[in-house]
């Protein structure tokens, strides 16, 4: 999971050890690409093993103060979806992330690092939630004020102002025909009047629609964004940010969606 909640107890790393032939440099034994038979794929529990017979052994640290988190963890070179639990009682529950390193060498000698951050965050108020993704096995995870977490399946498409003005009803069809997510996309500018977003939104929630709030035309505007943010973080049933629209258009800001 990309984060925790201070009620959890229990939390675990997912490992990726895939050899890439694109990137990187080559790995092996005097300078040669590792020999990967496709035919030698299995499956060991929940981990992915693809033709290699190399190990690496692993250590996880708590950057911040050396603690060790894992150790003498062993896993396969090339292999995907190694699973490595782990106790959550010294991660004090806070909004900030906690810095991770890992540290891994192969049977061969080759050494490796890699970080990342891990989240344990208070539980939500009552009356909001928080989402969380599965990176096991995919999905996103909601969850309110109480447990438990309850997978969600996205379905939706995007919403226009105008057609909920003109039929006060629109909301209601839109989740009688199966929908789940209400994303409304805001107009040019700014993007929205304050007043009709407050009365969309109530409705969506009374309605039991999940909440996929687009900021498209603001995200690089961070005093809007803060205006926006703060209004709508307390929704009970916000599932989803949504931030640079095709971030990856020439004339948008790479740098703009991270900030």
């Amino acid at each position: 999971m990309n984060l925790y909640l201070e009620d959890e107890q229990r939390g675990s790393f997912i490992i990726d050890a895939e050899l890439s032939y694109y990137f990187g440099e080559p790995y092996g034994r005097a300078g040669s690409y590792v020999d990967i038979n496709p035919e030698l794929t299995s499956r060991d529990d929940q981990s992915v093993i693809r033709g290699s017979t190399d190990r690496l052994n692993v250590s996880i640290t708590r950057s911040d103060t050396g603690q060790v988190i894992n150790s003498n963890v062993s896993i396969f070179i090339n292999s995907t979806r190694n699973e490595f639990p782990f106790d959550l009682k010294d991660f004090v529950p806070r909004k900030s992330a906690f810095k991770i390193t890992l540290s891994a060498r192969s049977i061969s000698g080759k050494a490796f690092t890699a970080s990342t951050e891990l989240r344990r965050l208070p539980n939500p108020g009552e009356g909001k939630s928080v989402t969380r993704i599965d990176n096991l096995y995919g999905g996103v995870l909601p969850r309110t004020s109480s447990p438990p977490w309850s997978p969600v399946f996205p379905y939706s498409f995007y919403l226009a102002g105008p057609e909920w003005a003109e039929d006060p009803k629109y909301l209601t069809k839109f989740k009688q025909n199966g929908f789940n997510v209400f994303h409304l996309v805001p107009g040019g500018g700014l993007g929205y009047n304050l007043t009709e977003l407050d009365l969309m939104l109530d409705e969506a929630e009374e309605l039991g629609l999940w909440i996929m709030f687009d900021m498209r035309w603001s995200y690089q505007n961070e005093d809007w964004v803060t205006t926006l943010v703060n209004r709508v973080k307390g929704r009970r049933k916000l599932l989803l940010w949504y931030t640079g629209d095709e971030p990856g258009n020439k004339n948008a800001d790479p740098h703009g969606v991270f900030r």
